[in-house]
């Protein structure tokens, strides 16, 4: 398995490992976890934004989804799957996203349609091996357990087929991503504890940023919502589809001409057909490098003011999209709460309601700061709904273009649209 489809593999190795830890002067490194930790909130607060967009236009859709989402949930933890980081539990995140991923695939809904359930289990075990030692991973998943997972993907089936072809949320997201909703009342409060240092975190915390803190916090991480957004990258397409392939890493063993590659990445290439999503190829391969640099001692030993002007470096730097900066990451997130709000509230009660919880929830904790004004609180709000949307399409199927359109699909294609 080549775990380079998940990019948050790299930085979960290189913080579980403490590479940084007494490492002299950190300041480049630091640097390379801050800019992570940016893209990780802003990729976080645009997946937000859009799974809302589908819960406002077509709420149906989204509650079916949902609801498939849990009963799958509903069995792994009837099944012993935990939300835990301990490597000898079988993790229900990862065991949620491989289903998900699993059902996903045409193929594999055309093989549980099929009914041949020693052929589906055997596929689905599979998938959920990629990250997990298969060993547990068979332990936990009996043929009862396989066969409950696969009569909910063969009931929900149709669902999916029809959602494809109605939506374009899939060719940007994951069916995981899309359905990970979390309320923005949730993450206000952990980003707030967290940012008050009342949440233990994983690590040096005085590597992070205050702001990013919530990331890296150990109730986070057990939070049976929030484990799905801080745990796995938010845009990340399931089954990355490319022909060309990443090898090295410790991954791989390398050989050319019998003598062995060390502190090598391979970047494979086929020359007999045309290369597949080769821009989102040198994306994995840049973070790959900065993981591979981090490794060996950290990002400062490698650093030069030539490689870090390259163009590879520069033009595959993520932009952000909606944060952009460390003060605005507060902003963000109590503009979801309000819009959430927003659904069974007139604005000015939605601000009133937000401003009061912020407060009550401060003084809970014991913690004195100011409160946002009013005033504040709804132009946080008018900026979730300048993304979101409202929810209504025009007649001549005109829409608007907004910035997390561009930043999601790379192009002048609206998310969500329905396809014709």
């Amino acid at each position: 398995m080549q775990n380079w489809r998940n990019l948050n593999y790299f930085w979960k190795k290189i913080m579980e490992k403490e590479f940084l830890k007494s490492r002299g002067n950190r300041t480049k490194d630091e640097s390379v976890i801050h800019m992570n930790d940016m893209k990780k909130i802003d990729e976080i607060i645009v997946q937000q934004y859009c799974i809302r967009r589908l819960k406002l236009e077509s709420p149906d859709e989204f509650e079916k989804l949902a609801a498939f989402r849990g009963e799958l949930d509903e069995t792994l933890k009837q099944a012993g799957f935990t939300i835990s980081t301990n490597p000898i539990q079988l993790d229900r995140v990862l065991a949620l996203m491989g289903c998900l991923r699993f059902v996903e695939l045409k193929k594999n809904r055309k093989l549980v349609k099929q009914g041949e359930p020693e052929l589906a289990r055997a596929a689905l075990i599979d998938e959920l091996a990629d990250d997990s030692p298969i060993e547990i991973t068979k332990h936990f998943l009996t043929n009862e357990i396989l066969d409950k997972l696969l009569s909910s993907m063969r009931e929900w089936e149709p669902l999916l087929t029809e959602f494809e072809k109605k939506y374009n949320y899939l060719k940007y997201y994951s069916l995981y991503g899309i359905t990970n909703h979390v309320p923005g009342e949730v993450i206000y409060k952990r980003f707030f504890e967290s940012y008050h240092e009342l949440d233990e975190v994983y690590y040096d915390a005085t590597m992070f940023k205050k702001e990013a803190l919530w990331l890296h916090s150990k109730t986070s991480y057990r939070d049976e919502q929030l484990a799905h957004l801080v745990r796995t990258s938010a845009n990340e397409v399931a089954h990355f589809s490319s022909n060309i392939k990443i090898f090295g890493g410790g991954q791989h063993q390398i050989k050319i001409e019998e003598a062995e590659l060390k502190d090598h990445l391979i970047l494979a290439i086929p020359t007999d057909q045309t290369p597949k999503n080769i821009d989102d190829a040198l994306y994995k391969l840049r973070t790959a490098l900065l993981s591979a640099f981090i490794e060996q001692g950290g990002y400062h030993r490698f650093s030069s003011d030539e490689f870090d002007n390259s163009k590879f470096m520069s033009d595959y730097t993520y932009k952000p999209c909606v944060v952009g900066q460390w003060n605005r990451v507060k902003n963000k997130i109590v503009g979801l709460w309000a819009w959430d709000t927003s659904r069974s509230k007139t604005v000015a009660e939605t601000v009133n309601f937000v401003r009061e919880e912020m407060g009550n929830f401060a003084k809970t904790v014991g913690i004195k700061t100011a409160s946002y004004s009013e005033k504040s609180i709804q132009l946080y709000y008018e900026s979730a709904v300048g993304q979101i949307g409202t929810g209504r399409r025009t007649s001549d199927g005109f829409c608007k273009m907004r910035d997390i359109d561009r930043q999601v699909t790379k192009s002048e294609t609206i998310l969500g649209l329905t396809e014709h």
